[in-house]
């Protein structure tokens, strides 16, 4: 048995918003089209044979949005049971992507899974004047520490990073 540990910094991105937790996480979902990726997506990467299947699938999921709903947990909803449901703000991590770019970075390097899809947290204040919304920068947390840099990789990276803040001031905005 062997072990390599690398150890590397993340870039953790926070906007804080006045806007309440309630309308920040509708304006995501539907910025992320969860009511059709939430029920499609999945069927779609499990049940697709072909290329041509996950593209005719993905089509109508993706239909001009950058990134799309995969998944959440509400950890807002589970702690409560474990402390007092007025201390604990509203929070919802929230996994988003897109497939097509998903699968460029997959292909150049499959440890990227780690952090793909991405996500981003939605968190009440805890004064309740108004929400962050929280991320880490894909830049720091993709590319494989201790590996030579595929510039490949890094340039569609450094999209995907612009796109996510680009996404985020226009939720906010």
């Amino acid at each position: 048995m062997s072990e390599t540990t690398v150890e590397y910094i993340c870039r953790r991105i926070t906007y804080h918003t006045p806007l309440p937790f309630a309308e920040v996480s509708t304006r995501l979902e539907k910025a992320l089209n969860k009511s059709n990726a939430g029920q499609n997506l999945p069927r779609v990467i499990s049940t697709a044979k072909t290329k041509q299947d996950i593209e005719n699938g993905l089509q109508p999921i993706i239909d001009g949005h950058d990134f799309v709903y995969a998944f959440e947990v509400v950890h807002s909803s589970w702690l409560r049971i474990y402390a007092a449901p007025e201390h604990i703000p509203h929070a919802i991590v929230y996994t988003m992507g897109n497939p097509n770019i998903t699968q460029e970075v997959l292909r150049r390097d499959i440890g990227t899974g780690l952090h793909v899809p991405m996500k981003i947290m939605l968190l009440e204040d805890v004064d309740e004047k108004g929400t962050r919304i929280i991320w880490d920068d894909p830049t720091t947390v993709m590319p494989v520490p201790g590996k030579p840099v595929d510039e490949e990789l890094l340039k569609v990276i450094e999209g995907v990073a612009e796109k996510l803040e680009r996404f985020v001031q226009k939720l906010i905005a």
